[in-house]
C-alpha cells in the first residue's frame, strides 16, 4: 500500500521521503500551493481519479 502524504513545501517534501526511505515505507508525495489546508481535498480528488483534475472541481472547495 502506497500512503498519500500532502506536505506544505519542498523542504517538507524531502523530510518525509527521507524518512519513509528510512522505515521503509512507499509514500506519494504532493506539494500543496501554499498554506492552503481547505484545498488538499482537490489533491486528494485528483489522485484517486489517476492523476487528474476536473475543471468543474479546479477552483472549488471540498464541496
Amino acid at each position: 500500500m502506497v500512503y498519500l502524504v500532502i506536505v506544505e513545501g519542498i523542504s517538507d517534501m524531502g523530510v518525509v521521503e527521507g524518512i519513509a526511505e528510512k522505515v521503509k515505507c512507499p509514500v506519494e508525495c504532493r506539494r500543496m500551493r501554499g498554506n492552503r489546508p481547505d484545498k488538499a481535498c482537490r489533491i486528494i480528488k485528483a489522485e484517486a481519479m489517476g492523476g487528474e483534475v476536473q475543471e468543474s472541481d479546479r477552483f472549488k472547495g471540498c464541496t
